[in-house]
């Protein structure tokens, strides 16, 4: 199954919402979603001076990427191919990779965490 995108019901707030990533449960705080397009540069040296070039859609993407903070002090694993999904907020179901992870705890505060999950769009 490919990953799959769906839009958040609104009104809808991330914070406390868990998501599930390699099997473990982390309560997120705060989700970001981007995704972005990729084009090459078809130009040649048939394009009079001075023209703009010509652009093709990129016959490779990346995976869309995904950063979450979340409550707690025990991070993701790092480099891991995993099932991630947001059930709270049904944002995405599939498979990622933590590519960056970090914890931060501070006198008197709750631990916070945060990582970087690169989507793939390879089948679950």
């Amino acid at each position: 199954m490919p990953v799959t995108y769906t839009a958040a019901p609104e009104p809808t707030c991330a914070q406390g919402h868990p998501f599930v990533y390699n099997g473990q449960q982390y309560l997120a705080t705060d989700v970001d979603f981007s995704e972005s397009g990729a084009e090459i540069d078809i130009s040649d040296l048939s394009i009079p001076s001075g023209s703009q070039r010509k652009y093709a859609p990129s016959c490779l993407r990346d995976g869309a990427e995904i950063q979450v903070d979340f409550w707690g002090k025990i991070p993701p694993p790092l480099l891991v191919k995993a099932a991630i999904s947001f059930p709270g907020i049904d944002l995405v179901d599939g498979m990622a990779i933590c590519t960056k992870r970090s914890i931060k705890a501070s006198t008197g505060q709750i631990c916070k965490g945060s990582a970087t999950f690169r989507l793939s769009f390879e089948a679950t």
